[in-house]
């Protein structure tokens, strides 16, 4: 089964076509998280995110982190640790180191 991403536009910095499986592989996770993090960079630098005129949109700010973004990374992170990262040392006898050094620091923020 052939698997077709049809992405518009990409937010990656370092993949620029999809065209296998590893490009694949590294897209379809982390590109929700880069656009989830474009949004809020726009929507905090909007005039409507004016925390002096609308205080109570901190708290709708911070229960979105905290109830729904953080959780979704913690558990994206742990997924690659548990099953991704070890599958793909599987298929390619290593990962780069900057993978493994990563997700060692990311996995031990709490």
């Amino acid at each position: 089964m052939r698997l077709h991403i049809n992405i518009i536009c990409l937010t990656s910095s370092v993949i620029s076509d999809v065209t296998d499986w590893t490009c694949r592989g590294i897209i379809i996770p982390h590109e929700p998280i880069r656009r989830a993090l474009d949004n809020l960079h726009d929507i905090v630098e909007t005039d409507n995110f004016n925390l002096q005129k609308y205080p109570w949109k901190a708290n709708i700010l911070k229960i979105w982190y905290v109830e729904f973004f953080y959780p979704y990374i913690h558990n994206h992170h742990d997924i690659e640790e548990k099953i991704y990262l070890p599958w793909l040392v599987s298929k390619q006898d290593q990962i780069p180191e900057r993978i493994s050094h990563d997700h060692i620091t990311l996995t031990t923020i709490e």
